[in-house]
């Protein structure tokens, strides 16, 4: 419902990759500058109204699966400095932030298809009375 909303309202969302292991978005990295590029966007589009987050932190099926959920949160908290420093004037509200680890990473297959579960996605919505209730974090 969430992502309907985000869609509707032509917020968006985006999906940010990290190399194997790692939970940084580096300075000058291409995930970095759409990051970027994303919340000028939005401080755009705002036009006043609050910006809503939801960034969802994910991590592929290789390893262990505790560090998988370290990993995942830590990738979901990743964006959050970026959204600080860039928001300065416009109003926003880091909503929720999750990590699933590897809870939708298929298992035994290849390398390639396991980057595509490293990621967080970071959902934005503008401020409503009718923002849905979210589901606790997988696992909590």
């Amino acid at each position: 419902m969430i992502e309907q909303k985000s869609r509707k309202q032509g917020a968006g969302e985006i999906t940010l990759f990290y190399p194997v292991g790692s939970s940084k978005i580096e300075k000058n990295s291409l995930e970095y500058q759409r990051l970027v590029n994303f919340l000028d966007y939005l401080a755009r589009e705002s036009k006043g109204r609050k910006i809503l987050f939801i960034s969802i932190g994910s991590a592929s099926a290789f390893g262990n699966k505790k560090i998988n959920e370290k990993l995942a949160k830590k990738r979901a908290e990743a964006p959050i400095e970026i959204i600080k420093k860039y928001l300065i004037n416009i109003p926003y509200e880091i909503f929720k932030v999750y990590g699933i680890g590897d809870l939708y990473s298929p298992k035994n297959i290849s390398i390639q298809d396991h980057q595509k579960y490293q990621h967080t996605r970071l959902i934005a919505v503008y401020e409503t009375q009718d923002i849905p209730q979210l589901p606790p974090e997988p696992g909590k």
